[in-house]
């Protein structure tokens, strides 16, 4: 279940991208979009270190805190997952139904796993792509050859 979610992420990205179209939410963070190899490089830190602090707050700490306030652990999860879509409003309600659904997959992979470890990985390669897979405002397209004359080229 987990390949196939991370191989349709991967497909449906690359078609989006081929034809152009937006990501929902890529707007609001075109300016995390790295340009450069440096810019890339620091793409991937920060989507390690989002991947493991926001796993260890949202599903890990909130989690066991609502849940030794006394909430039962789906309210406790629904909570969690309500403060994490939270963290996200930048990316507006398109972003945030993407932000929504995948915070549920990851809190669902968490309880059946039993443990953050893969949460945190699917967390980092799912930001990764969307940073690294993303084609920045201004980034030239690349040249169409027109055919002058009427000629095969």
């Amino acid at each position: 279940m987990i390949t196939g979610l991370v191989i349709a992420s991967v497909v449906v990205a690359l078609v989006m991208r081929k034809s152009g179209a937006a990501m929902p939410g890529q707007a609001a963070f075109e300016a995390l979009v790295p340009r450069t190899g440096g810019e890339r490089w620091m793409a991937v830190a920060m989507s390690v270190s989002a991947g493991v602090c926001e796993e260890i707050v949202f599903r890990g700490l909130l989690i066991a805190m609502f849940t030794s306030m006394g909430a039962p652990r789906p309210v406790a999860a629904g909570l969690a997952l309500a403060l994490f879509v939270a963290g996200h409003l930048y990316q507006g309600w398109r972003g945030m139904i993407m932000v929504t659904l995948a915070g549920f997959s990851l809190t669902m992979v968490y309880f059946s796993s039993g443990s953050l470890v893969l949460p945190i990985v699917i967390h980092v390669l799912v930001d990764i792509r969307s940073l690294l897979m993303a084609r920045p405002a201004g980034r030239p397209q690349p040249p169409v050859r027109e055919v002058v004359g009427g000629g095969a080229a």
